[in-house]
């Protein structure tokens, strides 16, 4: 049966500028948007405003929208569904 892992990021500006976190995948060191997977009972809003504040320290509420994306890693035999939000400052 097909079920695809929900995951929330948000891309932040301010002032031309994008805030970026640094992340260990493989044993390499990566940047990324704040971004983790929607927890049991949550709203979408809520998983994103968690993740960002658990990565981040920043408490904020996204602006917009931004997209969605579905994600099959080669690797792996799961599927991420991912919606995107952004905020600008």
């Amino acid at each position: 049966m097909f079920k695809p892992n929900v995951t929330v990021a948000c891309v932040i500006e301010c002032q031309g500028e994008y805030l970026l976190v640094q992340e260990t995948i493989k044993d390499n060191q990566v940047l990324n948007q704040p971004a983790g997977h929607l927890e049991e009972n949550e709203s979408i809003i809520e998983a994103i405003e968690r993740e960002v504040l658990e990565e981040t320290g920043l408490a904020l509420t996204p602006d917009a929208w931004l997209g969605c994306q579905l994600y099959y890693p080669e690797e792996k035999n799961i599927a991420f569904f991912r919606v995107v939000f952004c905020k600008s400052f």
